[in-house]
């Protein structure tokens, strides 16, 4: 979507609200169809229903009786609304594997082609130049800003390798009867190795092509270049379908180790240190997971070796710890071990990064104020909060008194924390109903996890629920959740897993068809004309912010572009270069102060006459 409408960062994000957002009306319109033509509503039974309804209910309440920005209040309560409605329609919707098998892995093929686009970034093959991005020299793929792609990553990464993994493993005991033995394992590892190469060697040969047609063609401001990139990305995604059907697991495992890699080698670039850490603490858990289904398989076939009869449950267990711990202290000891001599080899950019992993440096210094600011509006109104949509406007009044000095920005949007940002918007009842739905979700997958047996369902089961541990790591120092390309993907997450769980290990529902014939419901006709409207007054806020993007785009390059806003703007730097080092000094901070006034005053008296006007 960003590559056919937009390249702007901004505008991009804008266009996946309204388009998501539009995608999920619709399809909560239809879904209401359904359940009036078949008169009832027989949701999946799960214990995220309650949490799921109690956010929603709560989010409306918070934002038409407690915050007082009822713009911003609405646009959010549409975007978090939006996802649990989402999540309520995907697993009343999703009841067999066929349906999920299909949208699972169309999310996988089109992760396949983000991923090798953000590849061709890496190259200097971009598409174009990404304006308003967060930095020209960190990949962001289509997500215009490189920790939005991050967090993708951590979604995405941890699927990809446990799946490649259970698919690599499955080859290696295809030919041996179950058993495992080395000849096979690296002879199907060969294979894999030249099937993850040619997969990835046609998605970047077909990104060239279109990086050749788009130079050649007048860019994506020429209609019929659009046209030809979604017909090739419809084409890339056949052949994911048809090499599946084919080839099977030689295509699985080779596809999902082979983009895996990429997502673990495209992660760092990015060098959003959230993200490393999200990525990280997913890694480790596939880590212990696969250590954990080893020791099994070998503890069991020890036991089988040496028992005659029944196979003794508590003696698998003891050895299957006892191999679990071994591998593990292995595996610490060659992790710890590559890291100390491969940290040389790092790129120096890599390396600094690295270093700023510390209290002292200057990012870390922005987000740690923002925070104090975020747990101060938290003590100010604890219960309730400022309301949904709050934060940017009532942040202000309780950053503290340093912010200046540490980087912090006089227009805050967001918390840079996921939690305290619930907790400063919707008080501690919206941030326990948030941890009752993670704990709640996390409750039912290791009730399932340890109670299946070793399959691809469990694999996939224990990949998601990872994945959601990762972007919850990664969104306690980052502002993922605000946006579309993050928050969608977390409370679809939730959906897949729910779905999956009721999938496979839960009997099917029966479903009653209760269909008047070719009747329409009074009812849905009545919800009908309340959609038509809701829909487009919904999206119109969003549209207005777009328009205003826009126009303040204008009027900030016209003045920022004068003579003496530049000049204002540099001896206003000079003096808050000299604070940082001399912060007692009053005679700065007066002309600091009085400096700071000439420019609000100016920038003011500019703003109307180059910006309102349009």
């Amino acid at each position: 979507m960003p590559l056919i409408l937009s390249r702007l960062t901004v505008d991009s994000a804008i266009f996946k609200t309204v388009y998501s957002q539009s995608f999920i009306l619709i399809a909560f319109a239809l879904w209401i169809l359904r359940v009036t033509l078949r008169k009832e509503l027989n949701l999946v039974k799960t214990p995220l229903n309650i949490p799921f309804i109690a956010l929603l209910i709560w989010a409306v309440f918070s934002a038409f009786f407690i915050s007082w920005n009822k713009y911003e209040a609405i646009k959010v309560l549409a975007k978090f609304g939006s996802y649990y409605l989402l999540f309520f329609i995907f697993i009343d919707t999703i009841r067999d594997k066929y349906k999920f098998n299909f949208i699972l892995h169309t999310l996988f093929y089109v992760s396949g082609i983000i991923l090798t686009y953000g590849l061709m970034q890496r190259f200097r093959l971009d598409l174009f130049q990404w304006e308003q991005a967060s930095s020209v020299y960190r990949i962001l793929s289509t997500f215009g800003n490189s920790i939005f792609y991050g967090n993708f990553l951590v979604f995405v990464i941890p699927i990809f390798l446990l799946l490649g993994i259970f698919h690599f493993k499955e080859l290696a005991v295809q030919d041996g009867y179950g058993k495992i033995n080395l000849f096979n394992i690296f002879f199907k590892f060969i294979i894999i190795v030249f099937s993850a190469s040619v997969i990835i060697a046609v998605s970047y040969g077909l990104g060239r092509a279109v990086k050749e047609i788009t130079s050649r063609g007048g860019g994506f401001d020429n209609p019929l270049i659009k046209i030809i990139l979604i017909l090739i990305i419809l084409f890339y995604i056949l052949i994911c379908f048809l090499s599946s059907y084919l080839f099977k697991r030689y295509f699985f495992a080779g596809f999902f180790l082979g983009f895996g890699m990429i997502g673990i080698y495209s992660n760092i670039l990015t060098k959003s240190r959230g993200a490393w850490i999200g990525l990280t603490a997913g890694i480790i858990l596939s880590i212990m997971f696969i250590i954990f289904e080893l020791s099994s398989y070998y503890a069991e076939k020890k036991v089988q070796q040496n028992s005659t009869g029944t196979i003794d449950e508590s003696s698998v267990k003891r050895i299957r710890f006892k191999y679990f711990f071994a591998l593990t202290g292995a595996i610490v000891i060659l992790i710890i071990s590559f890291s100390a001599f491969s940290y040389r080899f790092l790129p120096g950019d890599i390396k600094n990064r690295l270093k700023e992993f510390n209290l002292k440096s200057r990012t870390v210094k922005v987000r740690m104020t923002i925070m104090k600011g975020a747990l101060n509006m938290i003590r100010s109104r604890p219960v309730f909060g400022y309301g949904i949509g709050s934060f940017q406007v009532e942040f202000p009044e309780h950053r503290p008194k340093d912010y200046m000095l540490n980087g912090v920005s006089h227009n805050t949007i967001n918390a840079h924390n996921e939690y305290l940002q619930i907790g400063a918007e919707t008080g501690i009842i919206g941030l326990v109903l948030f941890l009752i739905l993670v704990f709640s979700y996390f409750k039912i997958i290791l009730y399932y996890l340890l109670n299946a047996s070793s399959s691809l369902y469990k694999y996939m089961l224990f990949a998601l629920s990872i994945s959601i541990i990762g972007a919850i790591a990664h969104n306690g120092v980052c502002v993922n959740m605000r946006f579309t390309s993050g928050g969608l993907f977390f409370y679809l997450f939730f959906a897949f897993s729910i779905a999956l769980i009721n999938i496979k290990y839960n009997k099917p529902q029966e479903r009653t068809e209760n269909i008047a014939g070719g009747k329409t419901p009074l009812s849905f006709i009545i919800f009908l004309l309340l959609f038509i409207f809701i829909v487009p007054k919904g999206n119109e806020l969003v549209w207005k912010q777009y328009r205003s993007n826009h126009a303040l785009r204008n009027g900030n390059k016209y003045d920022r572009d004068s003579d003496i806003f530049k000049r204002e703007t540099n001896e206003l730097q000079f003096y808050f270069n000299q604070l940082s080092t001399d912060t007692n000094n009053r005679e700065l901070r007066t002309e600091a102060a009085n400096h700071y006034k000439k420019f609000l005053l100016y920038w003011l008296n500019n703003f109307g006459k180059n910006t309102l006007i349009n």
